[in-house]
């Protein structure tokens, strides 16, 4: 895809989700994002995971 450098699937530690990660262009990244977001029917939690498995939520 167009601005995508490199996309990343896994699953959270934490909860068990499937998680993306996603570098790119900004723009390209939101299209990705919202496609997601599309597709799996739920709003996206964005955040961060720690370098120790802890999941950290931005707001």
């Amino acid at each position: 895809m167009s601005g995508i450098d490199a996309a990343f699937t896994g699953q959270c530690p934490a909860c068990g989700e499937t998680v993306i990660a996603l570098k790119g262009d900004p723009e390209a990244v939101a299209d990705v994002a919202q496609a997601w977001e599309d597709s799996m029917g739920v709003e996206a939690k964005i955040g961060t995971q720690s370098m120790d498995g802890r999941s950290i939520e931005v707001e």
